[in-house]
């Protein structure tokens, strides 16, 4: 038996199983990743010269004529004229929103910089605290990480700052900045009971933001602060209470927050005076940015609903199941008509009692619209099968440019009368909204087919109901299997917003133009330089989105591992 025992091969340490790397000096790192072959070495000093010309010198005026210059690039960026963009640059930034409201878009900056750091510290602690309990190595951050990832946004800030004339925006920016680190911290020193909680930070922090940049006063603010707290309360009630009675509670909180800051809107805009900042004085990025970010928020969701109304099921949900399918749909509506109508649009219909349109509305609609979900599926040929179908097939067989066109000409026809006719910037958004939900739609419907029908068939035979297998099971996987695509069509959708300079929207493509056109700078060829701060813009909001993409992507493929 000793034998045996002696004869078992010892176990390899890890060490062992790891290639043995060579430290190369200076020269040898050279020969081998530059000049490995003679394609390698032709191509590494052509692309040499390359360099040389365009940030060192220009080889070419030298060679010719003799004259040696900086490189094309860097002569264009030290001998530029870059008193075009100092002048407009609260255009480009905030178009022609009124000087002496510009603190509702720094306070909106500062609130969602605080709520997404306090988000992104307590997920992060808890993330360490899971990997210490199953015995993994926790995840670390350091401000190296940190500053890995955010340096083009950081640059771009900059860049922005290095631009202004004043102190004023250099505050504004390390105060956020400081708001960023105490969230951090603070996230990460929460108790777990409140950082379990930590996707409603987001939202306290957007509500708070849309709320700050339109209302005339706090009073909408606070009351949405005391809906969303007293959502938390059925939290308390312990697990013993049913869950639909939760999520009832929760979604009437909710509702309730959003009804009444739209019922306090209008009578202070009748009090006070002073109707606040609407869409309709937005411009520059920021109108870009509410595009972009209505149109990914809001058609996520969405797009999942018509994903899974498109895709159809013969199984028929528990009536619990479409009670909260239909009440977490009435959330998403009421959020999403408060984001896209604001909070003061009333509604008279037929003479009777005015209402506030976005909250009771959203609700409504957004109720039916799951309760139709989920009880077309008990049909073979279901309802919302067909409505998905048609939505997703008009919008996607449409041009953009086309449906904004419409929505800025057209879509009035189709609201009720007596209703306040919507800002430009809002039919933007809902054809925005409505075209990236289609695309979301099929990007979601490849991933569903992605997901084994035996793991459904399974789940429902140990007795999962509806609800659960979409919930823990096939949403997970068809989500993670499709976060390329997803991002890519978020990083389209983003590029564009530039397309609302069609309708008159000053965007900031369209701020270019106009800088252009002032008589100061009328004629003195400067379009490529604003052209490229335009791009610049751009590339740093896509850029930045798809690095995370790709690191949410790694860190979800090391899960699954």
């Amino acid at each position: 038996m000793t034998d045996l025992i002696n004869d078992l091969p010892l176990p390899i340490d890890d060490e062992t199983r790891r290639p043995v790397t060579k430290k190369l000096t200076a020269g040898e790192w050279v020969k081998e990743n530059l000049f490995a072959t003679k394609t390698s070495g032709v191509f590494t000093v052509l692309f040499a010269l390359i360099f040389i010309q365009l940030f060192v010198f220009n080889i070419t005026d030298a060679l010719l004529q003799g004259e040696y210059k900086l490189g094309v690039v860097t002569n264009w960026l030290v001998n530029n004229e870059y008193e075009i963009l100092r002048v407009n640059l609260r255009l480009w930034m905030v178009g022609r929103f009124p000087k002496e409201e510009v603190w509702r878009p720094v306070g909106a900056a500062w609130a969602l910089c605080f709520t997404f750091s306090l988000t992104g510290g307590a997920m992060f602690e808890s993330s360490r605290r899971q990997a210490i309990e199953a015995g993994t190595e926790p995840p670390e951050s350091t401000p190296r990480d940190m500053l890995r990832r955010a340096w083009p946004m950081l640059a771009l800030v900059g860049l922005v700052l290095i631009l202004t004339q004043t102190i004023i925006p250099w505050v504004n920016a390390g105060v956020a900045l400081g708001l960023l680190v105490a969230g951090r911290w603070i996230g990460q020193h929460l108790p777990e009971f409140v950082r379990s909680w930590a996707w409603w930070f987001p939202l306290v922090g957007l509500c708070s933001a849309i709320i700050m940049m339109q209302a005339n006063s706090f009073l909408p603010l606070l009351a949405t602060f005391v809906g969303l707290a007293v959502a938390l309360v059925p939290k308390l009630l312990g697990p013993e209470r049913p869950r639909l009675f939760r999520w009832a509670a929760m979604a009437g909180a909710m509702v309730a927050s959003f009804l009444l800051a739209s019922m306090l809107s209008g009578p202070l805009n009748d009090l006070v005076g002073d109707p606040g900042v609407g869409w309709d004085k937005w411009g520059g990025m920021m109108v870009n940015l509410l595009v972009a970010i209505s149109g990914i928020v809001i058609a996520f969701p969405l797009g999942i609903l018509l994903a899974l109304g498109r895709r159809g099921s013969r199984t028929a949900p528990a009536s619990n199941q479409t009670t909260i399918i239909g009440v977490i749909c009435a959330v998403i509506g009421a959020i999403a008509f408060v984001v896209i109508f604001g909070t003061g649009t009333m509604v008279k219909p037929l003479g009777l009692i005015e209402f506030p349109f976005a909250a009771v509305g959203g609700a409504v609609i957004g109720g039916a619209l799951g309760a139709a979900l989920s009880l077309s599926r008990q049909s073979t040929t279901p309802l919302f099968w067909g409505l998905s179908v048609t939505f997703i097939e008009f919008i996607r067989g449409v041009p953009l440019i086309t449906l904004l066109f419409f929505g800025d000409s057209m879509l009035l026809f189709f609201f009720p009368k007596g209703f306040d006719a919507p800002s430009q910037v809002t039919r933007a958004m809902i054809v925005v909204t409505a075209f990236s939900a289609a695309y979301i739609a099929e990007i979601v419907r490849g991933g569903l087919q992605a997901v084994d029908k035996g793991q459904i068939e399974a789940a429902q035979a140990v007795g999962l109901p509806f609800g659960k297998v979409q919930r823990l099971i096939v949403l997970p996987q068809a989500l993670r299997a499709v976060i390329p695509a997803m991002v890519g069509q978020f990083i389209s959708l983003w590029k564009d917003t530039s397309l609302l300079g069609f309708i008159s929207l000053t965007e900031i493509l369209k701020v270019s133009r106009a800088a252009n056109s002032q008589p100061d700078f009328q004629g003195r060829g400067l379009q490529d330089l604003t052209f490229m701060f335009v791009a610049l813009i751009f590339w740093v909001v896509s850029y930045t989105m798809s690095r995370e993409s790709q690191r949410l992507e790694k860190k979800l493929r090391g899960a699954e591992r």
